[in-house]
């Protein structure tokens, strides 16, 4: 294949990972792994005197499209070279197989022998036949006769340009966000910006402004140096209910910055009631679809708009210059806020939620957002019911009303957000779209999304 592959190195030896405590007496390596914020769980890696021959097996595996976007019309989809890194003979099979991306329903199917002695590669084609364009995963399994060993599974697109991915998006789904506007903005923004103490140079500011009726949205803004006017962005922020400190983010140059709580309480959530305002499947707010005017995701969408209203208020502000960040929860706010704001001039997404609720809802309920195993749908309502209110909600149905450019990270390993729903969202869109995959990322980025992020910033915010 081309030089313009994607490189994975899966190496089984990771299998001798061991959580425990700290040997001081033994010669071994001792790590950690965890988000960063007093949740690493430590592990040790010892050497085993033969490992088994499942796990002295390394694969590369190729594709000609960093994005695994295969071409039609392609049947060498993905090409690797099994590596055996040990002194010792293998002598096993490769079982090679493409499966519909939802249900995990077999496509094709193709064995292939891995004899290697120590030291020694052996390329493997992994080939399929497609017809019909769409998202699939690739699964590779090492094999003794028809005992499986180990598997190792990733996420593709066949046929990118030719993939139908029709949306739910409701008739009269523009008429409703247009009358949710129209409320909105019927109403003072009664904005209330009150000064800290500076940092770094730069103003700290509390603010606080109006939403929908008598809700209110409390933030952080924070103005560079110097009179302005200044490029702004807007940070929407990742799913929960947690205190947010002022240098929750801070700008990367001289432009004004407001980062706000979606939910409608304060930062540090001072005015957060005793009693759990959302009373369906243990207080997730993304769980409250009671009707389509009730659904609490309204009031979250209509929090974000303002926001955007807060910044279009601001004198300091240049007005030609508001740009829009966000990851997981808040990349599926984004795509939603930037449908519903066309001041937005360029948006930044990460692992995005809330894109195809029609696909969550029915094949990844136990995914960690947005419900966590916990069934959403109120008592009484039908499934169809529930998918028709959130129909109107589903960031999907939004991307085809984004007009500014658009640069996406989607991680495809995404067991959090499912990255295979982002990606299908954007098959619809008609702005500009810089998509970057990454192809084993979990709810995380890897290099080429880094320098994704850095590019969107000396383009927009830096430049």
């Amino acid at each position: 294949m081309g030089d313009g592959y994607r490189l994975r190195r899966v190496h089984a030896w990771l299998t001798w990972y061991r959580r425990e405590k700290i040997a001081t007496d033994r010669a071994v390596a001792f790590l950690s792994h965890g988000f960063g914020e007093g949740d690493e769980k430590p592990f040790i890696i010892r050497p085993v005197p033969k490992p088994r021959n499942e796990d002295v097996i390394a694969f590369d595996i190729r594709c000609d499209d960093p994005n695994f976007l295969i071409p039609r019309g392609n049947t060498e989809l993905f090409s690797v070279r099994a590596d055996n890194v040990s002194s010792n003979a293998v002598n096993l099979t490769a079982r090679f197989r493409v499966l519909t991306y939802l249900d995990r329903k077999p496509v094709s199917s193709r064995d292939m022998p891995i004899k290697l002695t120590g030291g020694k590669s052996h390329p493997l084609s992994l080939a399929a036949k497609l017809s019909k364009p769409g998202m699939y995963r690739a699964e590779l399994t090492v094999r003794d006769a028809e005992k499986e060993l180990r598997k190792l599974e990733w996420a593709f697109v066949y046929d990118w340009q030719h993939w139908d991915m029709p949306t739910t998006r409701p008739a009269d789904f523009n008429e409703f966000w247009q009358q949710t506007l129209e409320e909105l903005r019927s109403q003072p923004l009664d904005a209330v910006v009150t000064p800290q103490a500076d940092q770094s140079g730069c103003k700290i500011c509390h603010v606080n402004f109006r939403s929908l009726g008598e809700r209110r949205v409390y933030g952080w803004y924070i103005v560079p140096p110097g009179d302005g006017p200044f490029p702004a962005a807007l940070i929407l922020p990742g799913n929960g209910v947690y205190q947010m400190p002022f240098n929750f983010t801070w700008p990367h140059g001289r432009y004004a910055l407001l980062v706000i709580q979606v939910h409608g309480y304060d930062v540090d959530l001072s005015n957060f009631p005793k009693v759990w305002p959302w009373k369906h499947s243990h207080g997730n707010y993304w769980s409250e679809w009671e009707s389509r005017e009730q659904a609490f995701a309204r009031i979250v969408y209509a929090n974000c708009t303002r926001a955007v209203d807060f910044l279009m208020s601001r004198p300091e502000v240049n007005k030609d210059e508001l740009y829009l960040e966000g990851g997981s929860q808040g990349g599926g706010l984004a795509i939603i806020t930037a449908a519903l704001n066309p001041a937005i001039k360029s948006v930044y997404i990460n692992a995005p939620g809330l894109c195809r609720l029609d696909w969550l809802y029915p094949h990844f309920l136990d995914a960690p957002f947005p419900w966590n195993g916990k069934s959403p749908k109120p008592s009484g309502m039908s499934d169809k019911e529930l998918l028709r209110i959130m129909s109107y909600y589903d960031a999907a149905n939004f991307v085809p009303d984004i007009r500014c450019p658009i640069t996406a990270n989607i991680a495809l390993q995404d067991s959090v957000t499912i990255g295979g729903t982002a990606l299908a969202a954007f098959r619809n869109t008609r702005a500009p779209l810089t998509l970057v995959n990454g192809i084993w990322m979990n709810h995380r980025v890897d290099d080429r999304m880094n320098e994704a992020h850095l590019k969107w910033l000396k383009q927009t915010v830096l430049k």
